[in-house]
């Protein structure tokens, strides 16, 4: 895998593409393609938490260090 897929891997993850898509879309396969985004840290666990936002009314959300992060601003 060169560095242009690997740009454009991180492309279509960012704007929500599943494993499968990508990997057709660049002509690899499922497994190259969600191997690297593991060892990227693009894979869905690593990118559910990564906005400071709140997705529900917007309001910035304060993270406590050693803590599991939050997704909402309220309980």
């Amino acid at each position: 895998m060169d560095m242009k897929q690997k740009e454009r891997i991180s492309a279509l993850r960012s704007r929500g593409e599943g494993y499968a898509s990508i990997a057709k879309i660049l002509g690899l396969t499922k497994s190259q393609v969600s191997g690297y985004c593991r060892r990227a840290g693009l894979s869905k666990g690593d990118m559910r938490f990564s906005s400071d936002v709140c997705p529900e009314c917007g309001s910035p959300i304060e993270q406590s260090p050693g803590r599991k992060p939050r997704r909402f601003c309220s309980d």
